[in-house]
């Protein structure tokens, strides 16, 4: 079943060499993905170098062709395999119309960023003693707890865009075998919802060892999607600092 939508949000900076990111939700891609969509975009001039391509790492969203290959090996039925790679043909799609309405849609805009908090992500390698004692909740291990959020505002002074960004596991809900975005595409449904008419883009970074805290469920989920949002709407509000374009 479907819990929540899953998304390919993109956003294009710069008029003569425009650079591109795109957001997947989705656990992990390839290198190989990438080159696919690197392919794909040669009309359009968006080149490798300028092309950054980020997942949520959300573990409900169906895998892509050549990730994780230590997990499913030998796992995988001749038909799973071939919806697998009928997936990641329909995302790779995805991800170019997105890019391509992004770069179509550009005009003049400001772009500004600051960095706030959020506190939800927790360190999830348990050590007792000096030995790996599996997940939980590791309260004293380190976690990176800052929020850097880059806005974009036209003309009129209207949010059109906003990326941020938090080092933390896309895992809240867990082992169900359902399709959903996790925290992060929650997220992006509390952003919009601030902002109307503003497309959001969450990525997780370096999540490393810190996982969503609490978790177990999608109301939870939502919560923390809602901090993250909470806290993008507070920096949003209050004073951030111009980026000029570099010639």
């Amino acid at each position: 079943g479907i819990d929540t939508k899953l998304w390919a949000r993109a956003l294009v900076i710069g008029d003569k060499k425009p650079v591109a990111i795109v957001v997947i939700d989705n656990c992990g891609i390839t290198t190989e993905i990438k080159k696919r969509l690197v392919a794909e975009l040669k009309s359009l001039g968006i080149t490798s170098d300028r092309l950054n391509v980020a997942v949520t790492h959300t573990h409900n969203a169906p895998s892509l062709v050549g990730y994780a290959k230590i997990v499913w090996a030998g796992r995988l039925t001749k038909l799973q395999a071939q919806h697998s790679a009928e997936y990641t043909t329909f995302v790779i799609t995805r991800m170019r119309d997105a890019i391509a309405a992004a770069l179509k849609a550009r005009e003049p805009m400001t772009v500004a960023w600051s960095q706030g908090q959020v506190a939800f992500g927790g360190n999830r390698r348990v050590i007792r003693g000096k030995s790996w004692a599996g997940f939980g909740f590791q309260r004293s291990a380190p976690v990176d707890h800052s929020l850097p959020v880059l806005v974009a505002k036209d003309g009129k002074g209207n949010v059109r865009a906003i990326w941020t960004n938090y080092a933390c596991h896309c895992t809240t809900v867990g082992g169900r075998n359902r399709i959903s975005g996790d925290w992060a595409g929650y997220a992006n449904e509390w952003i919009e919802k601030y902002f109307p008419g503003a497309i959001s883009l969450t990525t997780i970074g370096t999540g490393a060892d810190v996982g969503p805290q609490p978790s177990g469920n999608l109301k939870i989920a939502s919560d923390h999607g809602r901090a993250i949002g909470d806290e993008v709407k507070r920096i949003i509000g209050g004073k951030m600092t111009a980026i000029s374009q570099q010639p």
